[in-house]
């Protein structure tokens, strides 16, 4: 056979796929890179390099002749078996184009979010500014507390996230209100007379500015609790009224009101701090690490404003006195609140 022919008949058998025995070709078949070395694909000035063969960048793996696709599912141009092209730079171009316009998105929506949220602190901001602490009603004050929580949903910083939460705090109805226990009467108006009742005897009927009564019990299946809060008209007010009450010769120690007890009433704050407490040892109650072990909280740590969770006297859960929830410690450190 012809010299011409014999090269023809291997480059023919070579592309098919179907000859490699080098008898039969009439050569060895060129080495491939050896071990720990890079193969370099190029195309167009475009190269990759990859351990021990040889790689284009922005395919999907494809068989010869079938279907072909790019990172994102696309069908790209099949190349022939008979063909030694590969995938040209306009194609690998177009796959990385794609890359950068969903990566460019993403980029977008976080800034649109960012300065969203920045609107919403500055309108907030400049809406607590002018409200005064003795203005605000309890549903004005669970609006602006609805309107923290949509910022912290939102990502803002922690530093201006906690600078807000003051800000609103300050203007819980709560810091000027007082709580009264242990009440038996389950009548609401005759409740609320008999507050009054108390109340006139040491300030103004004016200075009373809301009765509520507490309940207890599923959402479902509520009932009056023994807890009455009382909002005053100012923070100084209530803390004259509860000066007196607390006074030896107060109307609350006489027989018919000896079982009540008065306190400040606890803000939203404070509830959420004790909420913290309750959940995290509820938490560790049901951990296998502490399973047959005592779990308490302890509502104050010695020389400390400090609060925590100790699983068989070992602190496990710390709430510091600036903390609104607090940290679990080792070994538990890996549990969420």
């Amino acid at each position: 056979m012809p010299e011409q022919e014999k090269t023809e008949t291997r480059k023919s058998a070579l592309r098919a796929g179907s000859v490699t025995d080098a008898s039969v070709v009439g050569a060895s078949p060129p080495p491939g890179p050896p071990p720990g070395k890079s193969a370099r694909v190029e195309d167009g000035g475009l190269g990759m390099e990859v351990e021990g063969s040889a790689f284009t960048p922005g395919l999907a793996a494809g068989s010869a002749g079938g279907v072909v696709k790019d990172l994102f599912g696309e069908e790209l141009p099949a190349v022939p078996p008979d063909s030694d092209e590969e995938p040209s730079l306009k194609t690998l171009l177009k796959a990385m184009q794609k890359m950068d316009s969903n990566l460019g998105g993403k980029i977008d929506r976080v800034q649109e979010q960012f300065e969203s949220i920045q609107i919403q602190f500055k309108d907030l901001k400049e809406t607590v500014q002018k409200l005064e602490e003795n203005s605000v009603t309890k549903d004005l004050f669970q609006k602006l507390e609805e309107r923290v929580i949509a910022l912290e949903q939102g990502g803002l910083p922690s530093t201006r996230m906690n600078w807000m939460s003051q800000q609103v705090n300050r203007l819980d109805p709560a810091n000027k209100s007082l709580a009264i226990k242990g009440l038996t009467e389950f009548d609401a108006e005759k409740r609320s007379r008999m507050i009054e009742d108390i109340l006139i005897n040491i300030c103004s009927k004016t200075d009373i500015q809301n009765i509520e009564h507490i309940g207890k019990g599923p959402k479902d299946n509520r009932s009056m609790s023994g807890v009455s809060v009382i909002e005053m008209s100012s923070r100084s007010v209530r803390e004259t009224c509860l000066k007196k009450l607390q006074e030896d010769n107060s109307i609350l120690k006489k027989p018919a009101h000896n079982m009540l007890s008065v306190a400040r009433a606890k803000t939203a704050e404070q509830k959420k701090r004790n909420d913290a407490l309750h959940r995290a040892c509820d938490i560790l109650k049901k951990e296998y690490r502490s399973k047959n072990k005592s779990v308490t909280i302890e509502w104050q740590i010695d020389d400390s404003k400090d609060r925590s969770v100790s699983v068989d006297k070992v602190p496990i859960f710390l709430q510091k006195v600036t903390d609104l929830t607090g940290s679990f410690l080792s070994p538990f450190q890996d549990v969420i609140l």
